[in-house]
């Protein structure tokens, strides 16, 4: 099938046909399963290439499933970036409203079907046999759900060492798996071990067994999957079955989060409390770690660990997070908080939300600190950096000198970045000179403070040789790093750009071996099936147990399959940054170079808008609800295609790659033209939408550089940085000219 059929085929796309078939008849014969898969294989061709593969189908059946599909209104979003298929998988409540001509076809069919059922059953039977497999394998799993479980076995019998006969039987399996013994789980478990059909059954199978309370079968089944429902379940059966001490071993690490827990893990922290184990400073840890992130009910939940004198002070520990100006009314003595540690994290988180309200406030609350309390040093230099900040974002230049009290250490970095990022919007040269000379080298990866240092050093030094010295040792630095702030910097000093591609290290034989294995085998069983969620979850089981350099065979592998998206996550999942052909590949090349030609777009733009966007997943769909492979919203999709005088676009039709990027290119000369022909500011618009960046615009030119770091989205940001950083592969990649990046950052105007 061609690219488009294959995305629109999802692991429940047969499950779902089959399953409305089922209902209607209790015995259509095999005859008709081959029937019903040739005609749901035409169902999901592309109308401008009606089922070329399949050959015969009729071009009216192709064109209403489009127009079908475009019916169904109850369409809802995940809050999480999620894949689409034709089928509608990820998109709950869909249920598919059938066209007229679907539906006077599976009539005949069925006629078809009945006669062969009472005429020839045996014939049948054998012709079914006799189809392809991947005909074989989808009649199997209408069989299964008709609950034909003799037909069923005939067919499973038939494909006998096919790669995808494993998936059968987890289905059989598993739709008895109310009744199965946990030997015959384990026997399923340990001979498909590392395969996507284990883990779906070790996943049920464990759920199961965690609510029957079945302990000793939990221990045996149990593989760590990264679930923290499972975890805190392993855990409980370990503690059930009397191994305390394994059970509670390293839970701080679980524990210590500003995120809500599963509710799975709340008995295992009620037993480990009840022991001593989770100490009240443990509590108070999380209780702040927990309103760093916003989430004032997990801090209130943790009361119940707390010894009952400290709840109160939790109390009002929450009572000064919602209201920091009770600090002003109220003193918080040591009758009320007899913990002076404690007293004094209510204290400095009470400023710390203070000074966001009024910094004049939090001046005034920190000045009654100094005469009443000794702060910790560490405290001490949180509430002093929650003053300068805010007294600098208010424009007062005493802000810098609280800021400028910061002693640098490693274990206050963040605090160190966030007032170079200060000093940086408020231009204060001098002061961030300072501040980045302090910085190491290990906390700046993307070179981007030494940039500025030399920057800065450039802005103060007036004749002085020094400073120009200094300055020019802090761009040779920054130059050595594969960013955009070094490709800035050599380009200030007259180097190449480090971009230093070296092949991922593997034996070519590995990965021979990897591509003829039996993962491998259903991988591309599956793939030809067009069942790419299937293909996700089998790659995600072969790289999950994966060491280093076993993730980087998989990814070249992968390249060799075709898999991009999944050959791109897997070097980075091996934290592999080395190889640019892996990192950057050059898919759909022939339609990025077509739609970068008809709107005068540079490839390389278009290709790293792709790259940024989704890694080359073409149906991947975000939690804003953007699609495919240049995420396009939907009602955007259909403002470009009326101008171009196409047709609206259906939402899910936005994951064929081809209408996509004519789509998303498209959109990206728009852009582009909007805002002069500026590649910064238009990739901004393209991420962030035109009208928030016409806000964004200054009055007056500011070099592209800053109004990079100016943008107040943090996503908007990092966005623009990326397909700035990715045009300088993509030009390397395509053999184009190198790409000069200070063009690319020339002044900003409003």
């Amino acid at each position: 099938m061609n690219a488009f059929c294959d995305k629109s085929i999802g692991p429940e796309r047969s499950t779902t046909r089959s399953s409305l078939v089922s209902r209607r008849r209790p015995f259509l014969g095999l005859a008709l399963d081959s029937a019903l898969y040739r005609m749901r294989m035409c169902w999901h061709s592309d109308p401008r290439d009606p089922c070329r593969s399949l050959g015969g189908c009729p071009a009216s059946l192709c064109r209403d499933r489009i127009s079908t599909i475009g019916n169904s209104r109850s369409r809802q979003y995940r809050q999480r970036p999620r894949r689409l298929t034709m089928s509608g998988q990820g998109l709950p409540g869909v249920r598919r409203r059938y066209g007229q001509p679907y539906r006077l076809a599976l009539a005949v069919l069925l006629w078809v079907g009945i006669a062969l059922a009472f005429g020839s059953t045996k014939a049948g039977a054998q012709t079914a046999l006799e189809q392809p497999p991947a005909a074989r394998f989808e009649a199997a799993q209408a069989a299964l759900e008709a609950g034909d479980r003799t037909r069923f076995s005939e067919l499973v019998e038939s494909l006998q060492g096919h790669p995808l006969q494993a998936e059968l039987l987890r289905a059989e399996l598993q739709q008895r798996l109310g009744a199965a013994s946990a030997d015959e789980v384990l026997r399923f478990l340990d001979r498909h071990q590392g395969t996507a059909p284990a883990e779906r059954l070790r996943r049920d199978w464990l759920k199961r067994l965690a609510r029957e309370r079945r302990w000793t079968d939990y221990l045996a089944a149990y593989v760590d999957n990264g679930s923290k429902t499972r975890a805190c379940w392993y855990r409980r059966a370990l503690l059930a079955s009397g191994r305390q001490q394994a059970a509670f071993d390293r839970l701080s690490e679980l524990y210590l989060t500003g995120r809500s827990l599963p509710a799975a893990c709340d008995p295992l922290f009620a037993a480990w409390s009840d022991v001593g184990g989770l100490t009240a400073e443990l509590v108070w840890e999380r209780i702040e770690l927990a309103l760093e992130r916003g989430n004032a009910g997990v801090a209130e939940f943790q009361g119940r660990y707390l010894p009952s004198p400290e709840r109160p002070w939790l109390d009002l520990l929450l009572a000064v997070h919602q209201r920091p100006a009770l600090l002003l009314e109220r003193p918080i003595t040591a009758e009320l908080v007899a913990d002076p540690r404690r007293r004094q994290q209510i204290l400095v988180h009470g400023l710390e939300r203070l000074a966001q309200d009024s910094a004049q406030k939090a001046l005034l609350l920190r000045a009654s600190l100094e005469a009443a309390e000794k702060l910790t040093p560490v405290l001490a230099e949180r509430a002093d950096a929650a003053i300068g900040m805010a007294l600098a974002e208010a424009g007062d230049p005493a802000g810098l000198d609280y800021l400028d009290r910061l002693q640098p250490r490693a274990d206050n970095l963040e605090l160190q970045r966030e007032r170079l990022r200060l000093a940086l919007r408020l231009r204060a040269w001098a002061r961030l000179a300072d501040w980045a000379r302090v910085l190491p080298d290990a906390a700046d990866p993307l070179g981007k403070w030494r940039y500025w240092l030399g920057k800065a050093l450039m802005r103060v030094a007036g004749a002085d040789p020094a400073a120009r010295k200094a300055a020019a040792h802090a761009f040779e630095s920054a130059a050595a790093e594969r960013t955009l702030w070094g490709f800035l910097a050599a380009e200030l000093i007259g180097r190449e750009p480090a971009l230093d591609h070296r092949p991922v290290p593997v034996d070519v034989e590995a990965v021979e071996q990897l591509l003829a294995s039996a993962t491998i085998a259903r991988v591309r069983a599956l793939r030809d099936l067009g069942r790419q969620t299937d293909v996700r979850r089998e790659w995600r089981e072969l790289t999950r147990l994966l060491g280093r350099d076993e993730k980087l065979v998989a990814a070249a592998a992968a390249a060799k399959l075709g898999l991009t998206n999944e050959s791109i996550l897997t070097l980075a999942r091996a934290a592999y940054w080395d190889d640019m052909e892996l990192r950057f590949p050059l898919a759909y090349a022939h339609l990025v170079d077509a739609a970068a030609q008809r709107q005068d777009l540079p490839p390389d733009w278009v290709y790293a808008v792709i790259r940024q966007e989704s890694a080359f997943d073409p149906d991947i769909a975000s939690h804003a609800g953007a699609i495919g492979l240049m995420q396009l919203m939907p009602a955007t999709a259909r403002e470009v295609a009326g101008k171009l005088g196409r047709d609206e676009p259906e939402r899910i039709e936005l994951i064929d790659p081809a209408l996509n990027i004519v789509l998303g290119s498209a959109y990206l000369a728009e852009m582009a033209e909007r805002f002069d022909g500026h590649p910064l500011v238009a990739s901004a618009a393209y991420n962030a939408g035109p009208t928030a960046v016409s806000r964004w615009l200054p009055d007056e030119p500011i070099p592209g550089d800053l109004w990079l770091t100016d943008i107040p989205y943090a996503e908007t940001r990092q966005y623009v940085r990326r397909v700035l950083t990715y045009r300088v592969f993509y030009r390397e990649r395509l053999g184009l000219p190198p790409l000069r990046i200070g063009a690319m950052l020339r002044p900003v105007r409003g």
